[in-house]
């Protein structure tokens, strides 16, 4: 080359520049040589660097002592514990993601499953895939082999109604078990055995091995009961529905419940002048109650004509209310007006439905 034939035209600042730029040169290569040596010894021989790691390091501070590392060995994302998966070498971010994926019912059948946690990419699931134990997997690199157990139920069961320890008991995975358990209690019931499908993430292999047992009770359907009506709250056309007796019949009924402030008991439809006993069984039968809609009289308040309104009172009762009411200013209850003798017990227990002291 030229510029090597010339260099003992070179003084000796020049020659001491070039030889300093031959070893610069030198060192770059050597670098980045090792640099390119320690990227492919970690891909081959993956560890765990978590932050319980870094935590212990803070904690306790070591100087010129290598912390050892945790190598990748094989898992299984199905079964093994959040402490088992960390002990064999999976991220935490992964084994947290794996763990909290599984309670939610996820079944890992294959790389796709995994693909899907947060914080996974495409160099680490190919770190780890090697190391992942599925099911139908043949073989893994972890020194100790790893036999594959088919799901074993030693028993039918009713997905509807049996509790997850039950399932599990005999036998259903608890995963499986606990992801029926919320789909019953959160979508309802299973009205076949087939509708276990419904399950997210239930993959065919593991509902093809549990369909055998699944045993579900028909749902027999809901018989709606015949028509019927609330006695103080119904109109005309709902009792007319009900009860399929002439215009005369229900406006009698209407026009006592009106004077009465509402029914309390069916025994006083036998009060209404003219109507057959057979209505009022068919009534009894037909007709429900409420007595909150009772519209009641405060003898605290009500005038003379209000109170004598109502079919309980006579004309005499009423007026001695009013004159022990004008002299006590306030009646507090049945019972003053019956220790003062201004109305008598068997009054007090007819009328007590129907009036209130404010």
């Amino acid at each position: 080359m030229w510029w090597l034939r010339d260099i003992h035209s070179y003084n000796r600042s020049q020659k001491r520049a070039l030889l300093f730029l031959w070893l610069l040169a030198l060192l770059i290569i050597f670098f980045d040589y090792v640099y390119q040596k320690k990227l492919e010894e970690s891909a081959i021989q993956p560890t765990l660097d978590t932050t319980a790691t870094i935590a212990i390091t803070k904690k306790f501070p070591v100087e010129d002592k290598i912390i050892p590392s945790v190598s990748l060995r094989a898992f299984n994302p199905n079964t093994d514990p959040l402490d088992t998966l960390l002990a064999k070498g999976v991220p935490s971010r992964i084994a947290n993601g794996i763990v909290k994926l599984r309670d939610y019912g996820k079944i890992f059948t294959g790389p796709d499953d995994l693909r899907i946690l947060y914080g996974m990419n495409d160099s680490l699931l190919n770190i780890l895939l090697p190391y992942a134990v599925f099911p139908n997997t043949p073989k893994q690199k972890d020194s100790r082999s790893i036999e594959e157990q088919s799901i074993k139920i030693s028993g039918v069961f009713d997905p509807n109604y049996a509790t997850m320890e039950q399932m599990v008991e005999i036998g259903v995975p608890k995963n499986v078990a606990k992801a029926i358990r919320r789909y019953v209690e959160r979508r309802g019931k299973f009205k076949t055995p087939e509708d276990l499908k419904k399950i997210y993430n239930l993959d065919s292999a593991t509902f093809t091995q549990i369909l055998p047992y699944v045993r579900t009770e028909p749902i027999e359907p809901i018989e709606i009961p015949l028509a019927q009506a609330e006695l103080n709250t119904a109109n005309f056309s709902d009792l007319k529905k009900v009860l399929n007796t002439n215009n005369e019949h229900i406006s009698k009924i209407l026009n006592y419940r009106r004077k009465l402030g509402g029914f309390f008991i069916h025994q006083q439809l036998y009060e209404i002048e003219g109507l057959p006993e057979d209505l009022i069984l068919l009534a009894k039968e037909k007709c429900w109650i409420d007595t909150i809609q009772i519209d009641k009289i405060d003898l605290n308040k009500a005038d003379f004509a209000t109170i004598l309104r109502h079919p309980y009172f006579e004309k005499t009762d009423v007026e001695k209310i009013i004159r022990y009411r004008n002299f006590a200013k306030t009646i507090t209850s049945l019972q003053e007006l019956v220790k003062n003798k201004v109305i008598s017990k068997e009054l007090a227990a007819k009328i007590a439905p129907y009036i209130k002291f404010n």
